[in-house]
């Protein structure tokens, strides 16, 4: 019986990949109809209608009406997933989702998703959020009680949805605001106290070269998903900073050499941090976060596009390393401190205590785009709106999916490697946080690489 149950609701359910049957309707006389994002009257209201306005209904889930009406609806977007054609917004992702508010919160119940590619009149802005005007395959919901089915349609039902169609767009299209976007250039910055935030240095970042494989699977082992745009090597080598002593920052990994020889660009990471970390041990001034943050960007991009299990081993202990040694340098730091202390012989235990930096987990941040590898936790007391965090080491990245293209929970205790731009934590104002573009589940580490 069950499967006969499951048999009928796959026969019956709508096909996403095929148009859907339109079948033409009004909203029912003395009702005013409220369209909603979801089939809840706890959602938002998206739009009221007055009786007689014609309507299309896609889909009926009793006592809802999935429903287009003529001209469009007016949504939100967020702008990172558009690009700006003048007055209008190319989507450039496949999938995007269209809210009711600028805002992902759960009183923003997305409405639905847009294609790739659709243009999308631009009506106003608001922070991080562009108003736009929806095509009307982009439908909404209604209690079917509000609305009237036509049966027979009327001869002349074309001309009449066409007329209402161009009503309502040319009104909406009116009260659009001029709305000016700046572009946002990659700028290069020195890593922010207690943590080695990698900016990308405009010149060097180019595109990796390689092409990453796309899956839908939340489960899969390896899954990646892209915006459908080219997107630089996140974090790639800034510009050394001139008051570095080592004497690696003339042969740091360039993204030209990177986008050549991939292998060969983790092989000569590999070597520059082993060097970096003799020269520290012997002298701790000569220290580096350029060499580091350099290690770890080519660690990083291996972990985003390499197969290679022996390839992958290597780019994990690279990583690895690399975090050791932060720790080495800031434990010595922390004795050089308390060295100091004891021989300014200071009297109270408290007040030397007080200077004694304990290590704590530094969340990260930046500007413009990013990659970071790491095991994926979930904090919802600690971060209410952006609770999932990707921890390595002692530092740890604030993740959110604002598109909802990744649901972070199927992903939690794997190490991932993502890819996306920062933003501002809602919550949090001093935070970063990171806007998943890209996420790969990264198989188990095999043992035995050195």
């Amino acid at each position: 019986m069950l499967s006969i149950t499951l048999s009928a609701l796959l026969l019956f359910a709508p096909n996403q990949d095929q148009a859907p049957v339109l079948q033409p309707a009004v909203v029912a006389a003395e009702q005013i109809a409220e369209i909603r994002p979801f089939y809840d009257r706890k959602t938002s209201v998206l739009i009221k209608l007055d009786a007689g306005t014609p309507l299309h209904v896609v889909h009926e889930n009793v006592p809802w009406s999935r429903v287009q009406i003529p001209g469009g609806l007016v949504v939100w977007v967020h702008k990172d997933f558009v690009e700006i054609d003048g007055n209008t917004a190319v989507v450039k992702t496949s999938r995007l989702r269209a809210r009711p508010m600028p805002s992902t919160d759960s009183k923003s119940h997305p409405v639905g998703k847009l294609k790739q590619d659709q243009r999308l009149p631009i009506l106003d802005a608001k922070d991080d959020w562009l108003k736009v005007l929806a095509p009307e395959d982009l439908g909404a919901w209604v209690p079917s009680k509000e609305i009237r089915i036509l049966n027979p349609v009327p001869g002349d039902w074309d001309e009449k949805w066409s007329t209402a169609a161009s009503k309502r767009r040319q009104e909406i299209l009116a009260t659009a605001k001029p709305v000016t976007i700046g572009v946002q250039v990659p700028v290069v910055d020195p890593p922010p106290k207690g943590g080695s935030a990698q900016k990308v240095n405009e010149k060097n970042s180019v595109n990796g070269g390689v092409e990453v494989e796309t899956t839908e699977s939340s489960s899969a082992v390896d899954a990646v998903a892209n915006t459908g745009s080219k997107l630089e090597p996140a974090a790639s080598p800034r510009v050394p900073d001139a008051g570095s002593q080592s004497a690696l920052l003339k042969q740091l990994v360039v993204a030209d050499v990177f986008t050549k020889d991939p292998l060969a660009a983790l092989a000569n990471a590999r070597a520059n941090l082993d060097l970096h970390a003799k020269e520290v041990t012997d002298t701790l001034a000569r220290f580096s976060p350029e060499v580091l943050d350099n290690c770890e960007w080519v660690f990083t991009e291996v972990l985003l596009k390499h197969k290679d299990p022996q390839h992958l081993a290597s780019a994990r202990l690279g990583l690895t390393r690399s975090d050791a040694l932060r720790r080495f340098h800031q434990s010595a730091l922390d004795a050089q401190l308390r060295k100091e202390d004891l021989q300014q012989q200071i009297t109270s235990r408290n007040a030397s205590s007080g200077k004694q930096k304990e290590i704590k987990i530094v969340p990260e941040g930046g500007t413009g785009a990013y990659a970071w590898v790491g095991h994926l936790q979930y904090r919802p007391h600690q971060y209410p709106k952006t609770p999932f965090v990707a921890v390595r080491g002692k530092r740890e990245v604030l993740l959110h999916s604002y598109d909802g293209r990744f649901y972070l929970k199927d992903f939690l205790g794997r190490e991932v490697a993502v890819r996306g731009n920062w933003r501002p934590s809602d919550t949090h104002p001093e935070l970063q946080v990171l806007s998943v573009d890209e996420l790969r589940v990264l198989p188990r580490a095999s043992k035995g690489i050195k």
